[in-house]
């Protein structure tokens, strides 16, 4: 293999990042549900969807000082990285959705404390809204491979762009 080129030694498209959301539900019914503080528990997906949004600090500044990298310890990704993610996207990353950017945000890994992610633009990918709330309610994973991003369902099926003439017409 050669170095960058994304495969790896048996020919295979290693995936640039991958953005898993599919919950260990062995593990998650040994845990106390998170609740509001009228004590409504949260489903696993909605706190994740909170999470996603969430702040908690490592800082990578690129050539104009302008943060690249906050690592850890913040996950809301920085103004510098939203404008590069969207300038990367340009719309909504999901198949066969073209939102613009002022309709959506940016999302990366619900697993971003297990796998030690960061908060990376590598790691984030632009999604409208409403695919942003149907990744996380339908457990989809994410991987962007030799530059494009990939969808999967829990059962491991990708999900694919219709062609555009099968589409359902607009309106």
């Amino acid at each position: 293999s050669t170095e960058g080129d994304g495969l790896c030694g048996c020919g295979q498209v290693l995936p640039e990042a991958v953005i898993g959301a599919d919950l260990d539900s062995a593990v998650m019914g040994e845990v106390t549900p998170a609740t509001f503080e009228d004590g409504s528990p949260l489903s696993p997906a909605l706190l994740a969807r909170l999470a996603c949004t969430g702040a908690v600090h490592r800082v990578v500044f690129g050539p104009d000082s302008e943060v690249l990298d906050v690592g850890r310890e913040q996950r809301i990704f920085t103004a510098a990285q939203t404008r590069a993610i969207i300038a990367r996207d340009k719309h909504c990353q999901y198949p066969d959705c073209d939102a613009p950017p002022g309709e959506g945000e940016i999302h990366h890994s619900v697993w971003w404390w297990e796998q030690f992610g960061s908060t990376s633009v590598k790691l984030g990918v632009l999604l409208c809204w409403a695919h942003h709330d149907h990744v996380h309610q339908h457990r989809i994973t994410i991987e962007r491979r030799r530059g494009t991003w990939k969808f999967y369902r829990r059962d491991g099926t990708p999900i694919r762009e219709q062609a555009r003439s099968a589409r359902a017409p607009a309106g």
